[in-house]
C-alpha cells in the first residue's frame, strides 16, 4: 500500500444502545486508492436497486434493506479494488469498560484508523458524521491523532473529514460493509463471503478487560 496517496472510508454497525443488552460495536474502513471507482461501483448498485424497487430513497442504508438487495450492493462493491478493514467490539465480554460510551467509540475508531496508518502514513480518513456536535467530533479526531501519534511519534498531522453518508457514495458502501461483519458476528447468515477476499484485517475484542485492550493498542492514558 506504501507510496500513494489511499482513502479510507468508514462508517459503524451495531448497538450501543445503554438500556440494551446485546451490544456490540463494528467499524468497518474500506481503503482504496481510487475512490472514483468505488464511487461507481456503489451507484452501479443503488441504480440497479432502483429499478427493481421505485420506492428506494437517495441514500440506501443496509440495516433496511432486504437480502436481495445486499447482495446485489456487496456484489458490486467487490468488483472494486479495496481493502477491508474492521475493529469489532464485543462489549458485553468487555470487563471494567467505561460508563461513557462515547469513549468506547472512540477508542475503536482510534485503533482502527491506527491500524490502516500503520500500513500507509499517505492516507486520508473520511468517516461517517456520527456527532451534530463539533465538540464531539473535535474529540474524535483528537482521539484518532493522540493515538497514532503515540504509536507514530514523528506523524506531526493526519488528516481526518467527517461527512454525512448522503454527500458520499464510499461511505455509503462502507455502511454496507460494517452492517454485513456485524451480520456475521451474530450469525452465519448473510453475504459476507462475497467480500471475505477483500478482508485485509479484522480485530476482534471480546471477553478481555478494557485495560487490556488499551494496553495492547497502546492507547495512551
Amino acid at each position: 500500500m506504501n507510496g500513494e496517496i489511499y482513502y479510507s472510508f468508514i462508517d459503524e454497525s451495531g448497538n450501543l444502545d445503554a438500556k440494551n443488552d446485546n451490544k456490540m460495536l463494528v467499524i468497518s474502513a474500506i481503503v482504496t486508492k481510487d475512490c472514483l471507482a468505488l464511487a461507481r461501483a456503489m451507484r452501479t448498485a443503488e441504480k440497479k436497486v432502483r429499478r427493481v424497487n421505485k420506492k428506494s430513497s437517495n441514500e440506501l442504508k443496509a440495516a433496511y434493506q432486504r437480502p436481495e438487495t445486499r447482495k446485489k450492493v456487496l456484489s458490486e462493491l467487490s468488483k472494486a479494488d479495496i481493502s477491508i478493514f474492521s475493529v469489532i467490539f464485543d462489549i458485553q465480554t468487555i470487563f471494567n469498560r467505561p460508563y461513557n460510551l462515547d469513549e468506547i467509540y472512540r477508542v475503536a475508531m482510534s485503533i482502527l484508523c491506527n491500524e490502516i496508518y500503520a500500513q500507509n502514513k499517505d492516507i486520508l480518513f473520511i468517516l461517517d458524521k456520527r456527532y451534530t456536535k463539533e465538540t464531539l467530533r473535535n474529540q474524535l479526531s483528537q482521539s484518532i491523532f493522540e493515538l497514532i501519534q503515540h504509536n507514530f511519534p514523528d506523524t506531526k498531522e493526519i488528516n481526518v473529514s467527517q461527512c454525512d453518508s448522503i454527500e458520499f457514495a464510499e461511505l455509503r458502501a462502507a455502511d454496507f460493509v460494517a452492517y454485513e461483519t456485524y451480520q456475521r458476528q451474530k450469525s452465519d447468515s448473510g453475504y459476507f463471503e462475497i467480500i471475505a477476499d477483500h478482508i485485509e484485517k479484522e480485530i476482534i475484542f471480546k471477553n478481555t478487560t478494557w485495560e487490556k485492550i488499551k494496553k495492547e493498542s497502546k492507547t495512551p492514558q
